[in-house]
């Protein structure tokens, strides 16, 4: 029987019974996570002899969880998972299941790509990728090896390995070789380049061979755990183990070496005697023992990038231990899960996976942005774990491509007791504060010599050397000068954050305040909550950055300074006239940064940008997850890094930034000092920016571009700048818009030399027909019957009265009808050819053919036909002569068939129409209405 309690975050605590000794149980109480817990008695678990799994798969569940809020996101179906592996670039996990198939899936869309089945039904214990062939390789308990293409989902191997169960897979990382292990006690190693040949086999274990990893430090040796409870380390091209460690009191399950080598030559295993212990193979000592598992230890794993070891065991709770002070941190139950079998993750990344009787967890350990501080001079600062690094970004080549990685020297500067959760660069750079979770410590930069240390739970540096804030509790904020505390304000509202600047920005849960660094009076409370604030050099601009959007404010320093001076403030908002809104950037914002008064950012979307003079320019698109370092003025150059501590560089001219700014603020005189200072696209891109603000005549005086200068000398009428770019650079487009600029300026002449210049015929017809100019528009109208413009010349000749001219244009353009239509209302003297010429285009249509009266020869048709003023003697004299048609033979009384005789045959008479009825069938096949021939 035994009694246990626990105390957690919730402030409450919970007891707990323990019934019988081994009954296992789920114990439920806390709302929050457990901080401590005391046990009063608690009897040693019954030692369990170790086994090899038989039993029956079942079906299980794959899940991905965040470790913060702890939420189910996604939800698959799985075998037990015995291995998992990350790919080593891409987002991508493969998982080993017992029932004979490995799946991939991808943990950032959270989906399951593709599985691949052996076909075998027999367990799958292991799986490594193998990147540099675009495949993975895993063992069954079929004894075979067995390798997948996990693009095209070929088998490309498969042979027999072992004479017994295959245990676990190391790929080297650079070398063609693979190493195996069994329980037939040995471990071989593979060169999958020539056919999977055998190379060597490595004897000296007494006992199943459960684990084998290759030392990331010195990739020619690599350690192997085993049931004999020992732990080897051999090299690869020696059959012989080189030591061995021993110290474990039942079999060992797993090993695995420190990931950053450096100066611990760590190893850490786990075992069937329930502990985890740590090593250092070069003294062969055990370092420490972890007695934190109440049963079988099945995976350990040192974290990459978080001073973090994770252990799992078959007690379905997985250990998070501190790295640093070998302290337990955190259990994670996992009942509903199963029993951990093994865990992955990969540099610079802070996923984690698990995999479990039921399926697996994808896990976020830490924040994935990088821990650095770089101060104006380039020197960058930046933390793996308790290591502080330093590089020094200087003398960049010219010729360097924007986004290419640097090539830089990186220094060790020493190890810290804890690692940081953020570093900080003093005003004069001279100190850096390393900021923990509960605590900071000050120390010199050069050497990391501590200056001063207190605990906190925020911190930020001051205008001065010497000086800063700390949030000591959510309601106490202190001040401290010269590293001496200063004064002590007690808060009215719980704070969980401070931002540095001009002035010291307090953040609440739904606002921020700022305060006056020297008489901590209240300038200004603003509600909203942002992620980061980021003051100008000058202290005049402040940029806030929320979840959703970017606030630009004009801070109103003189104006506050006096009425600080004068009155003080009282009122809990501060003073309303503080501050002033600028602009909103509705786009989320990774990291932000001033040069001069302009705000460069990193969007969400992965877009190097910035903002000046009320518009968003792009400098790049981001090829990889980077944030935002600084511009340095001696490289003339953007600076970023990314989750793996690769720094890349982007040109910027400031002198572009400068310029525009200088126009926002109208100071033209500064804008034209700047301009010698840009190159030729620079130039244009800010003449695209003034035409933006309406500021034409000095768009066109800056652009460097032809097309865009005659764009805004168009826009601004400016006919003798518009006329130079057309001679120069000549094209039709061009002299038709100097034309109309000339023609809307009253320049007539100019404006036909203009049309001319461009074929504009169109236009000389309008000009020419609005100064009555006869002549020219028959000159007009013969040119554009030479270039085939037929249109337009018989407008020409319309408008000069030469209507036959029109007659035979219309009549040579397959348009006999208009013609002959045209002639009967304009052209009396040309009916007869118009229309014959009409009627031999329907040859293949006779009875329309012959429904077409000539008025030459039925005049009594067209009665509304007269003489036109000018015209030559038409031979129709008087009134319309009689005529007749005649009824087609085709059936007794029927007007079918019936049609226009044609009276020019020789030798025929008209006869006479035989009823009225007849003559109004044919007049109603005639147009004769001259006004609908007009309109």
């Amino acid at each position: 029987m035994g009694l246990f309690f626990t105390s957690s975050k919730s402030a409450y605590f919970s007891l707990f019974f323990l019934p019988a000794i081994y009954t296992y149980t789920s114990l439920k109480g806390h709302t929050d996570r457990y901080i401590h817990l005391l046990v009063v008695f608690i009897p040693p678990p019954l030692k369990k002899k170790k086994k090899k799994n038989r039993s029956k798969p079942v079906n299980h569940t794959l899940r991905l969880m965040d470790t913060v809020d702890r939420q189910l996101v996604y939800t698959a179906h799985c075998e037990r998972v015995k291995m998992v592996d990350m790919h080593p670039t891409e987002p991508t996990f493969v998982g080993a299941l017992y029932s004979g198939v490995v799946n991939l899936w991808n943990y950032e869309t959270q989906t399951l790509i593709r599985s691949f089945n052996t076909g075998t039904g027999l367990p799958i214990r292991c799986v490594r990728f193998m990147p540099s062939s675009q495949t993975f390789v895993c063992g069954c308990d079929d004894l075979r090896i067995r390798e997948y293409n996990y693009n095209t989902t070929e088998l490309t191997a498969c042979f027999v390995a072992h004479d017994d169960y295959i245990r676990s897979i190391a790929v080297h990382e650079h070398m063609s070789i693979v190493l195996t292990c069994s329980d037939d006690m040995t471990i071989r190693q593979w060169d999958w380049k020539n056919g999977w040949n055998l190379q060597v086999v490595y004897e000296g274990h007494e006992h199943f061979c459960m684990c084998v990893v290759f030392n990331p430090k010195d990739p020619k040796t690599f350690a192997s755990a085993s049931l004999d409870q020992t732990i080897k380390v051999w090299t690869v091209n020696n059959p012989t183990p080189n030591l061995q460690l021993e110290g474990h009191e039942d079999g060992v399950n797993c090993v695995e070496y420190y990931p950053k080598g450096g100066d611990k030559p760590y190893l850490l295993s786990g075992s069937d005697d329930r502990t985890v212990r740590l090593w250092d193979y070069q003294t062969k000592t055990c370092l420490q023992v972890f007695a934190f598992h109440t049963e079988n230890v099945t995976s350990v794993l040192f974290h990459y990038d978080q001073s973090l070891i994770f252990t799992t065991a078959e007690d379905t709770e997985m250990k998070v231990i501190s790295s640093e002070t070998f302290r337990l941190l955190s259990s994670l139950e996992h009942t509903s899960m199963g029993r951990a079998w093994t865990l992955a993750s990969k540099p610079h990344t802070n996923t984690l996976i698990v995999g479990y009787d039921f399926g697996v967890n994808v896990l976020r350990v830490g924040d994935s942005k990088p821990l650095y501080s770089m101060d104006a001079n380039g020197r960058l600062l930046f933390a793996v774990g308790n290591e502080i690094v330093r590089m020094d970004i200087k003398d960049i080549a010219a010729t360097t491509a924007d986004g290419e990685v640097l090539a830089l020297h990186s220094k060790d500067m020493g190890t810290v007791e804890t690692a940081p959760k953020q570093i900080l660069h003093g005003p004069n750079n001279q100190f850096i504060t390393l900021l923990g979770a509960t605590d900071y410590t000050i120390v010199s930069t050069l050497s990391l010599r501590p200056k001063s240390y207190g605990p906190c739970l925020a911190f930020v540096w001051g205008p001065e050397n010497g000086s800063y804030a700390i949030l000591e509790s959510p309601t106490t904020l202190k001040f401290f000068q010269a590293f001496k505390e200063r004064t002590t304000l007690l808060l009215n509202n719980t704070a969980h954050t401070l931002f540095g600047g001009t002035l010291l920005g307090v953040g609440t849960s739904d606002s921020i305040v700022f305060y006056d660094w020297i008489t901590i009076s209240v300038v200004r409370q603003i509600d909203e909550r942002p992620e980061s604030v980021q003051w100008n050099p000058s202290g005049e601009l402040v940029a806030l950055a929320t979840e959703s959007s970017v606030f630009i404010l004009l801070y109103n320093g003189a104006a506050v300074n006096a009425h600080l001076q004068a009155q003080g403030t009282h009122d809990e908002d501060g003073l309303d006239f503080a501050f002033d809104l600028v602009e909103q950037l509705d786009e989320k914002v990774k990291s932000i940064s001033w040069i001069g008064d302009s705000l460069i950012y990193v969007s969400q979307s992965s877009r190097l940008n910035f903002y000046t003079g009320g518009e968003v320019s792009s400098i790049a698109v981001l090829s990889r997850n980077q944030y935002l370092l600084g511009y340095l003025e001696k490289e003339r150059r953007v600076f970023c890094i990314d989750e793996a501590k690769n720094v890349t560089s982007y040109r910027v001219n400031v002198a572009v930034m400068q310029y525009m700014n200088a126009i926002a603020k109208e100071d033209f005189a500064t804008a034209e000092k700047l301009l010698p200072l840009l190159n030729t696209d620079e130039k244009h891109k800010m003449a695209q920016f003034l035409q933006n603000r309406g500021l034409l005549e000095i768009a066109m005086a800056v652009t460097t571009d032809n097309e865009h200068r005659f764009e805004l000398a168009v826009q601004l009428k400016n006919v003798e700048v518009a006329e130079s770019i057309a001679v120069a650079a000549p094209s039709a487009s061009h002299w038709k818009q100097v034309g109309d600029i000339a023609l809307s300026q009253g320049s007539v002449e100019k404006a036909v030399h203009c049309f001319r210049q461009c074929e504009d015929y169109s236009s000389l017809l309008l000009v020419y027909s609005c100064t009555n100019d006869t002549a020219s528009i028959l000159e007009l109208g013969r040119e554009c019957m030479a270039n085939g413009k037929s249109n337009i010349a018989f407008s020409c000749f319309h408008l000069a009265g030469q209507y036959a001219k029109g007659v035979e244009i219309l009549s040579g353009s397959a348009r006999p009808a208009d013609g002959a239509f045209y002639a009967r209302t304009y052209c009396p003297e040309q009916i007869e050819t118009a229309v014959t010429q009409w009627k031999e285009t329907l040859s293949m249509v006779p009875r329309v053919r012959d429904a077409i009266a000539n008025p030459e020869s039925f005049p009594n048709l067209f009665p509304g036909l007269q003489r036109l003023p000018g015209d030559k003697t038409h031979p129709m004299q008087g009134a319309a002569a009689s005529g007749s048609f005649e009824q087609h033979e085709g059936g007794s009384g029927s007007t079918r068939g019936r049609g226009a005789r044609n009276a020019s045959d020789a030798g025929e008479e008209r006869p006479a129409m035989q009823t009225r009825q007849q003559e109004q069938e044919a007049q109603s096949l005639i147009v004769n209405d001259e006004d609908e021939w007009n309109s």
